[in-house]
């Protein structure tokens, strides 16, 4: 990693970060806060921050404030399928600039590195709850309310800069946590309190805690340690944008009810990043409506492959399906997403796959990269044998 204390571009002068690909995002942040700064990543700490993260898009707890990973980058160093070390920002080679800016990855190049903006260092708050279905004659329909009133929270919640993320399985709910920079812990409480006054009104027991911090990094620390590991796990997703939250509130719900009814788990990662602009990124632009990241997902049986298999599809052809006809002509975030998922172009790449097909022509002419629903993937088959053909 190396700090630069002055990049200058046509879109930033300031600060800076160069991240080697194989650095951690927990050591991005803590090499960030060493220069005492803060830089953008995700949840988890051992997701290497410039590879598919960031050319994904890469969602985190900052996003609210400075907008999601890819927002951040400003050059990218990169090995083509020639052999040549190329440098791509807006100023040079601004067409595989905008390609890796969340277009994909594993598809245009090798990445080698890339340099994002480190913002100035600043106090945060965190905030975790908990609650669980009560063993009441109405216990199933007072969680529900709760959970409800929770989401209708959202907005105000990430338009105060707040990051949330929040888990839902059967008959429990937990947030963990809502955190961000500059907010204090009594607007964060109050924030909180419509949830706090449901659960009280209806006299189910739940767990509240909050805590202001002197840096982002002690916040992260506190209470996004240790992350969960999703690598066995059998998952899908959906962006879920505003209108949804604001106008079909109930849908929502009841769209969510039919998903733990199936023993699934939801995981909301809650943002706006709409005040980006999404013309320097190849990112789904679908991202910038978007409130709500929503991951569903089961975990891997090592017992009964059969089972997977049929609750793969289960997401695919039911699950899934439910949170699409919410969002008609919506996305999916193509890092955390179903591999099965049908019209996977709009819905991973949107408006942008017609311009990324050409520039992964351009720099990759015989195909010599490829990842399953990456750009140009469709030109390829993979057979049950486990070769990879043309079709």
């Amino acid at each position: 990693m190396e700090y630069l204390s002055e990049y200058n571009s046509p879109s930033y002068t300031g600060p800076a970060i160069k991240v080697g690909a194989g650095v951690l995002i927990y050591d991005a942040y803590k090499f960030a806060d060493a220069n005492n700064g803060i830089i953008v990543g995700g949840n988890c700490p051992t997701v290497a921050l410039a590879g598919g993260y960031t050319q994904g898009g890469g969602h985190g707890p900052l996003a609210s404030k400075y907008g999601l990973a890819v927002d951040q980058a400003l050059e990218w160093e990169v090995v083509t399928a020639d052999g040549k070390l190329l440098t791509a920002s807006l100023a040079e080679n601004p067409n595989l600039y905008w390609a890796l800016s969340g277009g994909g990855s594993g598809t245009y190049g090798v990445v080698v590195s890339t340099t994002v903006k480190l913002h100035p260092q600043e106090a945060a708050v965190a905030a975790g709850m908990s609650f669980a279905v009560p063993s009441t004659s109405t216990g199933t329909e007072d969680f529900w309310a709760a959970v409800k009133m929770f989401i209708e929270s959202i907005p105000s919640m990430v338009d105060s800069v707040l990051h949330v993320s929040w888990t839902l399985a059967p008959g429990i709910f937990a947030v963990t946590p809502a955190s961000g920079p500059g907010i204090s812990q009594q607007e964060i409480d109050k924030l909180f309190e419509p949830t706090i006054s449901q659960l009280n009104k209806t006299g189910i027991p739940y767990q509240y805690r909050s805590q202001s911090f002197s840096t982002w990094l002690q916040s992260y620390e506190a209470f996004n340690l240790p992350s969960a590991n999703v690598s066995n796990g059998i998952i899908g997703s959906r962006l879920i944008p505003r209108s949804v939250v604001d106008e079909q509130i109930e849908d929502f719900i009841s769209a969510l009810q039919t998903i733990v009814q199936h023993n699934f788990i939801a995981v909301g990662n809650s943002i706006n990043v709409s005040a980006q602009n999404s013309s320097n990124v190849a990112v789904n632009p679908y991202w910038r409506q978007t409130i709500v990241h929503l991951s569903i997902g089961t975990f891997f049986n090592y017992q009964d492959f059969a089972s997977n298999l049929q609750n793969q599809d289960l997401m695919t052809n039911t699950l899934i399906p439910l949170l699409a006809e919410l969002t008609p002509n919506g996305a999916a975030y193509l890092n955390e997403a179903d591999f099965q998922q049908p019209d996977w172009k709009w819905v991973f790449y949107g408006p942008n796959y017609g311009q990324l097909d050409e520039i992964k022509s351009q720099y990759d002419p015989l195909d010599v990269f490829y990842a399953l629903g990456a750009v140009g993937s469709d030109l390829w088959e993979q057979r049950k044998d486990g070769r990879l053909c043309r079709p």
